[in-house]
């Protein structure tokens, strides 16, 4: 025995969550966050997590990692049913107020979810257009690049999407808050890089054709942070 500690004899490896059950867990955090989770979407993960427990018991008949899996097991059983008990508790305060009350929480729950995918979508293009813009010149190159106007124009047309369309809008709200902060961050970034690399494009003949979209792209950001 003092021979297997002493060479780390006998030691076993770290247990591995099953990524089924990994995947499982998160699912069910994520839906816990919500005001009002549906039960449809919680009837969906119960029967998702059947076939996850048939992983973890196997792993607990093998008996070397028997008590990994159990407690991962019965963390997953009881977070699901916290889930279950939150629902039960929306449906029974429906019971209690009047139905169109709890219909209209719920779409006023509903439409700041699908406005909050819809920034996202759209922040999802900026970044797009940011990294194409920033690609122009952090790459040596011999001659214009050709994307660098349309990639700015893009960058600028999206700026100013998310800030009429959600930020001054929806500016309360702590997503849409850092969608902004991160938006803002991406600018700077952009900028720093520029000039840091400026001596080189000048080099080139590459700054006075860049120089102006990054002038323009600070401009939006500086109206932005001040909105």
């Amino acid at each position: 025995m003092v021979i297997k500690k002493l060479f780390g004899l006998g030691n076993k490896a770290p247990f591995r969550v099953p990524r089924e059950a990994s995947q499982l867990r998160i699912r069910i955090e994520s839906e816990n966050k919500e005001n009002f989770p549906h039960l449809e979407r919680y009837k969906e993960i119960a029967r998702d997590a059947e076939p996850v427990y048939r992983i973890l018991d196997r792993v607990i008949v093998e008996k070397e990692y028997a008590d990994e899996a159990r407690k991962l097991q019965e963390d997953i059983k009881k977070k699901l049913a916290v889930l279950a008990e939150k629902i039960r508790n929306n449906i029974q305060e429906a019971k209690r107020e009047s139905s169109a009350d709890y219909v209209e929480k719920n779409i006023d729950y509903l439409e700041r979810k699908s406005m909050r995918n819809s920034a996202k979508d759209l922040f999802t293009e900026f970044l797009q257009a940011h990294e194409v813009f920033m690609d122009c010149f952090l790459q040596v190159r011999t001659k214009p690049c050709d994307a660098i106007d349309t990639a700015s124009s893009e960058t600028l047309r999206i700026l100013s999407d998310l800030n009429d369309n959600y930020f001054k809008q929806y500016g309360l709200d702590k997503e849409i808050q850092g969608l902004k902060e991160h938006a803002l961050t991406k600018v700077a970034d952009l900028d720093s890089v520029f000039e840091a690399h400026k001596a080189r494009l000048d080099q080139l003949g590459l700054g006075a054709r860049i120089e102006p979209n990054v002038k323009k792209i600070r401009e939006a950001a500086r109206k932005l942070s001040a909105s």
